[in-house]
């Protein structure tokens, strides 16, 4: 007999035994096994539940659907452990199938835990996030085991970090992103701008848009398939990141720039509220 998993196959000889010990999960909480273990977790999380607000009444008709994502997104939190050995609650938010802190997906995904005032989860990918920017502002794609890997997606890190700030205040946490922030959005002004018209595309060799894949900006685009030949199969090229500065690039970092200007405010440094104000007034 062989037993086959999606990581293994076992192969039994006759009468063998094996014996499997298996981890049981529920939402982010590790069982040891008990039903006070089991009753804590249920616990835990119907509080997350119970901290989401109301919804307006033409709304209530998707209540369902919003206990739903709120439970897919419980169980998308995880501990992470960071570079220096610290562990701390992140959310592996998008990508189904990749455990990873991803960049892009986090932005969004931890608006829903700041509606459940997991604080701790937010906050925790946020630093993590923040300490990932490089000296000169480059960015990275997402965390996984244990490394920052290299990439960029579209500027919106700012703007996550401004709304859960405004779901679950935290002066000290939004100080500590603050300068990482600043660093990123800068080095998309200083490296994007190819032109110099104030005006930015989007970052070389990531698909021209934040429209993953979009091949009408491929070189070889369009193809007209052969008999036989299948869509997966064909070469389009490379995209050209430098035939245009896309619309939603640019309307992300205008956000960036606004979000920037009211961490400023909050901050109390006049000073760089306003310089995050004018260049956002210029952009839009």
């Amino acid at each position: 007999m062989v037993l086959r998993t999606d990581w293994e196959a076992v192969t039994l000889a006759a009468k063998e035994t094996r014996t499997w010990v298996f981890e049981v999960r529920f939402n982010d909480a590790v069982l040891q096994g008990g039903p006070l273990s089991l009753a804590g977790a249920i616990e835990n999380v119907e509080a997350r539940y119970a901290a989401l607000p109301e919804l307006p009444a033409e709304w209530r008709r998707f209540e369902p659907l919003v206990l739903r994502a709120a439970g897919i997104v419980l169980n998308n939190r995880f501990l992470e452990t960071t570079p220096n050995g610290n562990c701390v609650p992140t959310l592996h938010g998008g990508k189904c199938g990749v455990e990873a802190a991803w960049f892009w997906d986090s932005c969004t995904s931890l608006l829903g835990v700041g509606l459940m005032n997991d604080e701790a989860t937010g906050w925790g990918t946020y630093r993590l996030f923040a300490d990932g920017i490089a000296a000169d502002g480059k960015p990275f794609v997402r965390y996984c085991d244990g490394q920052y890997v290299e990439g960029a997606q579209n500027p919106i890190l700012a703007w996550g970090v401004w709304n859960f700030y405004a779901l679950c205040p935290d002066r000290e946490a939004l100080a500590y992103c603050y300068p990482a922030l600043k660093r990123y959005v800068v080095w998309w002004m200083r490296k994007w701008d190819l032109r110099g018209q104030g005006l930015y595309v989007y970052a070389s060799g990531m698909g021209c848009t934040g429209l993953d894949d979009a091949l009408q900006w491929c070189e070889n685009f369009p193809i007209a398939l052969q008999p036989g030949e299948t869509w997966q199969g064909k070469d389009w090229g490379h995209p050209r990141a430098d035939l245009f500065e896309s619309v939603d690039t640019n309307c992300h970092l205008y956000l960036e720039m606004k979000a920037l200007a009211l961490m400023a405010r909050v901050l109390e440094l006049p000073q760089g509220s306003a310089e995050w104000e004018q260049r956002a007034s210029a952009l839009g």
